[in-house]
């Protein structure tokens, strides 16, 4: 083994899906998931990115008063990140599909939430 990190707080922190982390163009990586450690609402996506070695850069996490969980990430063309998943916070019903859009090198405080179709299951960014 190379190296081995782990990231979370004093609650249950997770990255449950294999698409849930990235190599990033830097050479480090981005793990996308849900915190209830930390953030607005009982779990919220939570966007971790690291240096090639896996030492935490910055942390951000997204979300509302309810659940919402990160199952995806992937890194975009302006070196800003997407995040997939669902939220309970946000949307028409119960569960809504949720898409984040990071912008830039440094996430801001603030990201949209577009909330596309009622989902039941999860899902990937390809």
């Amino acid at each position: 083994m190379e190296w081995n990190r782990t990231y979370g707080g004093m609650s249950e922190d997770q990255a449950q899906i294999s698409k849930c982390v990235v190599q990033t163009s830097d050479g480090g990586y981005a793990l996308a998931g849900y915190t209830e450690s930390f953030g607005a609402g009982w779990a919220d996506f939570w966007l971790v990115k690291t240096d090639s070695a896996g030492n935490e850069e910055w942390n951000q996490t997204y979300g509302g008063s309810n659940d919402d969980l990160a199952y995806s990430v992937i890194e975009t063309s302006d070196w800003g990140y997407a995040i997939a998943g669902r939220t309970e916070s946000f949307g028409a019903g119960a569960r809504d599909f949720c898409l984040v859009k990071v912008e830039g090198l440094y996430p801001k405080r603030t990201a949209r939430l577009d909330m596309r179709a009622r989902a039941h299951h999860r899902f990937h960014l390809l």
